[in-house]
C-alpha cells in the first residue's frame, strides 16, 4: 500500500535521451534541455552557473556539452559526471516545479543514443546521476 502511495505522489518521469538535448516529461509538461553545463571560469574552484539552453553569461565561464569529447580537458576541479548530477537536479526540478519532492520513477528511452560516446556504459552513467540527483528508481525502454 505504500508503494502505491509513494507512486501516486511522486509521479514519473520520462527522458528521452539525445547526445544534444534531453526532453523530459511529466504528466502534460514537457521541457527540453541542450545537454550542456556553464561552469565559472575560476578553475580552483567551480562552480555551476547555468543549465540548458536559457543560461545568460554574466561573468566568464565555461560551456561544458556533456556527451562530446573535446570538453574532457577542461574540469580539474569538477568532473563531467558531477556535471551531469547537476543536469539532472535542475532538470527534476524544473519539470516537477519543486525542490523538495517524493523521489520519482524515472524512465530513460533512446539511451543507446550515447553508444558511441560511452561505450555501453551510457545506462550505468544515466543511472547513478539519476539517483544523485533524486530519482527513486530507473527503467530504460528502446
Amino acid at each position: 500500500m505504500l508503494t502505491s502511495i509513494i507512486n501516486l505522489i511522486s509521479g514519473k518521469i520520462q527522458i528521452e535521451v539525445s547526445p544534444d538535448r534531453f526532453v523530459f516529461t511529466r504528466n502534460d509538461e514537457v521541457k527540453s534541455l541542450k545537454t550542456t553545463v556553464f561552469l565559472s571560469d575560476d578553475s580552483k574552484k567551480r562552480r555551476v552557473l547555468g543549465i540548458g539552453d536559457d543560461f545568460v553569461a554574466t561573468q566568464p565561464n565555461v560551456c561544458i556539452r556533456l556527451f562530446q569529447e573535446n570538453d574532457a580537458g577542461i574540469l580539474p576541479a569538477l568532473g563531467k559526471s558531477e556535471c551531469l548530477d547537476a543536469y539532472f537536479t535542475y532538470a527534476f526540478r524544473l519539470i516537477t516545479r519543486r525542490s523538495a519532492f517524493v523521489r520519482p520513477l524515472v524512465v530513460f528511452r533512446n539511451s543507446e543514443s550515447l553508444n558511441t560516446l560511452l561505450c555501453g556504459y551510457q545506462d550505468k552513467v544515466l543511472l547513478n546521476s539519476a539517483m544523485n540527483a533524486g530519482a527513486r528508481e530507473c527503467i530504460f525502454e528502446s
